[in-house]
This record gives C-alpha cells, sequence and structure tokens, in this order.
C-alpha cells in the first residue's frame, strides 16, 4: 500500500479535540494543509518502511532541522475520496526522490475539507509520527555519512546546523 507524506504541526490538530468529534481548529487548516495554487504537496512512498526517505526529501527544503511530525495517508485513500493527485517535480535537495512528489491538486473549500478528514482518519490509525530534532539530525548525518545527499543540497540555515554537528564529530586537538 502507497502512502503520500505531509509534514505537519501535531499540536495544531488539537488531537484529542477532534478525535472527540470536535471541529478543526483553523491552525491546522491554514498551517498544516497550506496550498499553492490550490494544490497541497506529498511525496509519495511505496510502503512506512520508505518512511525515512520522504523526511529526507522534506528535509532539505527546511530552514530549521528540528522535531517534525509527519502524516502517512493511504493513497487509496486519497483516491476513494474523489481528490486529484498530480505527479510533479518536487522541490528538494534529494534527487532519487524528486519524481516521487504528489500534489493533491483542484483543492477548493470542501475538499480541503476532505484532506482534513483524511489527516484525522490517520491521527486515529496511528499513522501520525514525530520525529525529534535529534533523530532529524542522525538521520540527515547518516544520509550525508552514506553519499545519499550532502550538505549543499540542504538550505543555508541547515547548513549552519549540519556545520556544528560535522565539528561535534572532530577530534579534539588539545594536547595532555
Amino acid at each position: 500500500m502507497s502512502y503520500l507524506i505531509r509534514k505537519i504541526g501535531q499540536a495544531k490538530w488539537k488531537k484529542q479535540e477532534v478525535l472527540k468529534g470536535n471541529p478543526v481548529p483553523a491552525d491546522a487548516i491554514t498551517s498544516c494543509l497550506r496550498t499553492s495554487s490550490n494544490t497541497l504537496s506529498t511525496w509519495e512512498i511505496d510502503t512506512l518502511d520508505s518512511l525515512n526517505s520522504a523526511i529526507l526529501a522534506i528535509s532539505t527544503n527546511v530552514d530549521y532541522l528540528e522535531t517534525m511530525d509527519f502524516v502517512a495517508i493511504p493513497k487509496q485513500n486519497v483516491i476513494d475520496s474523489g481528490l486529484d493527485i498530480e505527479q510533479t517535480e518536487g522541490k528538494t535537495g534529494y534527487e532519487s526522490m524528486k519524481n516521487t512528489h504528489r500534489d493533491i491538486s483542484f483543492l477548493n473549500y470542501d475538499k480541503l475539507g476532505i484532506v482534513a478528514n483524511l489527516v484525522i482518519e490517520q491521527f486515529k490509525a496511528d499513522n501520525v509520527y514525530r520525529k525529534t530534532k535529534r533523530t532529524i539530525i542522525n538521520l540527515v548525518m547518516e544520509s550525508i555519512d552514506n553519499g545519499e545527499l550532502s550538505p549543499s543540497d540542504f538550505t543555508e540555515k541547515a547548513q549552519e546546523i549540519l556545520s556544528a554537528e560535522f565539528q561535534k564529530r572532530e577530534p579534539s586537538n588539545k594536547t595532555q
């Protein structure tokens, strides 16, 4: 089963409240489901075992490598909900993931509500994943170490964070 991965802010959804049937907070819609040209950017993975690949694709395009939340929506659920999915080239430094970018497209007020309900379904199914800052940085550093990515694949601000991480690794030049 393939999934569409989207970075969200779990706290904005007020999970306990929406799971009780309360309305989705506006901040969840306007922040986590922010659209551009009536499309919502996602990354497709074949299985949840590939979640880290989507996280890396997203991480190359953020300024801060920090704790992040991700929702994994089964692609078939999106299709079954009558939403359109288009393959588009992703804006990422992770070259091997560029062709896995998918836009949920032709969105309007009603369709964005459908997407919000799909996210709520994933809260219920435990398909929302929190990755700590340390986990994200370790994942990124590992991808650099194994040659999948290089520091230049990341934003300038993220490169500063990575530079500090590399400095932590360097052995001390102190003499005894």
